[in-house]
């Protein structure tokens, strides 16, 4: 494999991971209308960033996951789903927990 190939594929699993993280905010949004929440273009323009962080770490831990453990790849994809659709407030909640555990 020459350096070309190997950006390449580096390049289409982020696009790959960028799209499920997408993907999942748009199933956010799309349960935030069928609960009577108003539609806003302007809030799905601001999760851009929530797409860019969730597709990389989605895709980060699938890497991860099935480089150290045999899991299948698909994995990325499903955490940068689930990241995209829960939001960023999860990762809030789970960086308060590792310091509430780590400063006991």
């Amino acid at each position: 494999m020459n350096a070309l190939e190997h950006w390449f594929e580096l390049i289409m699993a982020a696009v790959g991971s960028f799209i499920t993280a997408a993907v999942g905010v748009a199933m956010r949004h799309a349960h935030k209308v069928q609960r009577g929440e108003p539609f806003s273009w302007s809030r799905i323009a601001l999760d851009g960033p929530t797409v860019l962080f969730m597709g990389l770490v989605g895709g980060a831990i699938g890497q991860w996951l099935h480089q150290s453990y045999a899991m299948p790849e698909l994995f990325g994809s499903v955490i940068a789903a689930s990241g995209g659709y829960l939001g960023p407030s999860v990762v809030d909640r789970i960086l308060d927990y590792l310091e509430k555990r780590n400063s006991k």
